[in-house]
Parts: C-alpha cells; structure tokens; sequence
C-alpha cells in the first residue's frame, strides 16, 4: 500500500490531479456468483468465488474504461476488502488534456454513459 501511495504521488506530481476517481464493488447477487453456490450457501461462504468474479469483471473494466474515456495517461487502483469480505476497488485515471470533460454537461454525459454501460456489462 505505502509503494501504491508513493506510485500515485509521483503520477499527480507528473500530471496533476486525477481526471476520475472511481469506485467498484462487488455484488454478492451477480449472476456468476450465485449460479456456482451450493444450496444453502452465500457468497460470505466462498470468498474464492467472489474473488475470482470480481478480479474479472474489475478486468473487464479497466479494459472498457480505456475505450470510454480516452486516451489515458495513467491509472493506478487499490483493492480493499470490507468487514463482510467483499472486495471493492478504488480508481483514479489521467485521462490526455484532449479528453478531459471541459464542461458540467460533459462530465454528466460521461458519467451517464458509464452508468448504462456498468448496467447492461455488470448486471
């Protein structure tokens, strides 16, 4: 974590602050995870399983991501773990100065557009 911290210090320094800061966790009722449960168990019950979705799709993600936004310049992510073992990661993306939301109304299109993107690819 201390080198992760060092890493994105010297990012902002280079390139000033983050262009997005994004956070993802794990949903416990997505598809992938319930499917391969035994009957009677809950995903607190197979962390394997929550992890190895959650790795995938936060995969998937960051490729999409790259795709969405822009040319990104950097990306830097941390993964924690809550008190019920589910995994959420937080992002902060640099994304060149030629597509950088320069407007209110830019930001809102973006952000929309990530929102039906993350509802129809991770529902």
């Amino acid at each position: 974590m201390s080198q992760l911290y060092q890493d994105s210090m010297a990012i902002a320094q280079e390139f000033g602050p983050a262009s997005y800061f994004i956070t993802v966790t794990v949903n416990p009722n997505w598809q992938e995870i319930q499917s391969a449960l035994l009957p009677g168990q809950a995903a607190n019950d197979r962390p394997d399983l929550v992890v190895c979705v959650f790795h995938r799709k936060l995969s998937l993600l960051l490729r999409h991501l790259k795709s969405i936004l822009g040319h990104q310049v950097a990306c830097v992510y941390a993964i924690e773990y809550q008190k019920r073992g589910l995994p959420h990661a937080h992002i902060l993306l640099w994304i060149s100065a030629e597509h950088q939301p320069h407007s209110a109304e830019d930001m809102d299109k973006v952000c929309s557009f990530i929102v039906v993107f993350l509802i129809l690819a991770y529902a």
